[in-house]
Formats: C-alpha cells, structure tokens, sequence
C-alpha cells in the first residue's frame, strides 16, 4: 500500500535546433547539450536515492520536434520523445506528461542549471503537493530557471491558456491564470543574482560561459592537487 502513493515526476529537457542554435558548441569538454542532460541525470539520481523515504520517483527525457537533428545526436544520451513540430510547448509538454504526477520543465540552453536546484524543486513540489513550484523571480539570474507543474496544472494552463497571454512563459502565466484550486509556490534565494546570465542565447553568452567554466575548472584542479579528486564536492 505504502508503494502506491509514491508521485511520479518526469524531468522535460525542451530542446529545438532550430531556436537554441548553441546545443552543439562545445564549453570544456562537452557540447551545451551535454552538460544540460548530464545534470539532468545527476538530479535524478540523486532524488531516487530518496524514493522511499520521499515517496517519489524521478525519470527525465529530452522534448524536441519530429526529425529535429537532436534526436541522432543524443538519444544515446537520454529518452528521446519526438513531437509534432506544429505543436507549441505546452501542447508537447501535455504530450509527454502522461502517467506522471508531475513534470519538471528545463530548457536545453540552461547548460549550468545546478542538479541540486532541480532536485530541490521536485522535492519541495511533490511532498507539498504544489500545482505550480518556479525559482523564476527578478532576484535570480537567466538560466538557472526551473518549474515544476502537477499534471492537473499542465493540463489546465495548455486549455486555458491563449497566445496573448504568453505559452512559452510558464511562470507568469501562472501566476496570472491560476485557478482557484492551484496550489502556487515559489522559491527564492537570499541575494540578488538578477545582474548574471547563464543560458546560452547568443555568441556573447557562449564565450562567457566558457571564460568562467575555465575558471571554475583550474580552481577544481588546484584543490585536486591539495586534497585528491575523491575529497571534491560539487553542489
């Protein structure tokens, strides 16, 4: 019985080639894309060890068009679903939902989204039995957005919903159309991030990301050399 009332949580990596057109560039030693998938499996991961004592399971897969080149470049990676090109974000995140209780919405050019955010947010969402859970604020910065949505949620918002009010901006949209069954939450942190940027939209964004991935790595190099690579932890 116990089993039974374990949620569901299923981790959206929504991708398009022909929008996020920096998936395939490489900063360090992997493409964008990699990086936003091998955290991504690093979140779940790290939830499943709790399955049982959080009651709650994670899986996660990569969203992307029919056909998109995505597919034969990563679905070795991650689970692949394809959908409809015609179908906007919503309609294809309704579409890969199905049996879970929740979905955990990332975007494919947030490459340093941190797998502890991720795993947070699913935690806080399915153990309050939040509708609607976002780290999306002005205090926090570009790339590090993550929203969690019950199915219910999900389904409400992608037949309410129209394009004036904004599809593609999730956390607005529901803020400003909740219903009065939702249960919304937000989480925020404790200083002013809003200044940094760490999604890759531009050639800028790019070279910067690389510049402070260096930086990040020669640091972890010095400690290695100080401590030993076992006695390093991420967050």
């Amino acid at each position: 019985m116990y089993h039974q009332d374990i949620k569901k949580v299923f981790i959206a990596i929504l991708a398009n080639s022909k929008v996020d057109k920096f998936l395939f560039d490489q900063v360090g030693h992997r493409r964008v894309l990699d990086h936003t998938i091998a955290n991504c499996h690093s979140a779940r991961l790290y939830s499943n060890k709790f399955t049982i004592k959080k009651r709650y399971e994670v899986s996660a897969g990569m969203v992307v068009p029919e056909e998109d080149v995505l597919v034969s470049a990563f679905s070795q990676d991650i689970n692949t679903f394809e959908m409809p090109p015609y179908l906007d974000d919503l309609q294809k995140l309704v579409g890969v939902v199905r049996d879970n209780d929740y979905l955990c919405l990332v975007r494919a050019n947030n490459p340093f989204l941190p797998p502890y955010i991720i795993s947070k947010l699913i935690s806080i969402a399915a153990m309050n039995s939040y509708d609607f859970l976002t780290n999306v604020s002005d205090l926090n910065p570009e790339g590090l957005e993550c929203e969690v949505l019950s199915r219910k949620m999900l389904g409400w918002l992608n037949e309410n919903a129209s394009e004036d009010d904004g599809r593609k901006n999730l956390t607005p949209l529901a803020l400003d159309l909740s219903p009065h069954w939702a249960k919304i939450g937000i989480t925020i942190g404790h200083f002013d991030h809003s200044y940094r940027s760490y999604s890759v939209a531009s050639q800028d964004d790019l070279d910067g990301l690389r510049e402070e991935y260096e930086k990040v790595g020669s640091t972890l190099r010095k400690f290695e050399g100080k401590c030993g690579r076992n006695f390093i932890h991420r967050l």
